[in-house]
């Protein structure tokens, strides 16, 4: 059974949309060792949009970097108006992260044509008190980020498994003569 691990999902105030080349992120600090299984992130499409991908990835200097951990989609036509609800996306087969350690949830939706016709994610624009992430932004389709605003803080939830102990080995016995 799924429980839910890092999250900020209150005090939402605003939205940022991402199609074509524009994505979004947010990164978030892990509290403990865990199997990532899905994000709920607040979501509402204006016009016609395309397909969501959401993905996982590492950071470096607070930033996205490399290559997908893992990633799922939605039908972003089935998103309802603003301001929006919380939607599961299912990431595949997951993916272990380890305990305090930044991680980056990236989101976009390629086949979206514009910013009239597109998903977009609730945001707290005004205060946001998440210290362990920032909101994100990439115009160039994730070759680059930078930090949307200080102070901003994208709406999500991230789901997973505990990770199972190794199992326990027993002490060698030796018999002394």
């Amino acid at each position: 059974m799924a429980s839910k691990y890092e999250y900020y999902d209150t005090n939402d105030d605003n939205h940022n949309y991402f199609a074509g080349e524009v994505w979004r992120g947010q990164t978030f600090k892990t509290t403990g060792a865990y199997k990532i299984t899905s994000v709920k992130l607040k979501l509402f499409k204006v016009g016609t949009p395309g397909q969501t991908i959401v993905s996982i990835r590492a950071t470096s200097g607070g930033l996205p970097t490399g290559e997908d951990l893992c990633s799922g989609t939605y039908d972003s036509t089935t998103l309802g108006a603003s301001p929006g609800a919380f939607v599961e996306i299912t990431l595949g087969a997951g993916a272990n992260l380890n305990a305090a350690t930044q991680y980056a949830i990236v989101v976009r939706s390629p086949t979206s044509p514009d910013s009239s016709n597109c998903p977009k994610w609730r945001m707290d624009y005004a205060d946001a008190s998440y210290a362990d992430g920032k909101a994100l932004q990439s115009s160039n389709s994730g070759a680059d980020w930078a930090v949307y605003e200080d102070g901003t803080d994208m709406m999500f939830q991230n789901w997973g498994e505990a990770i199972a102990p190794p199992p326990h080995k027993p002490a060698a016995f030796f018999k002394v003569i």
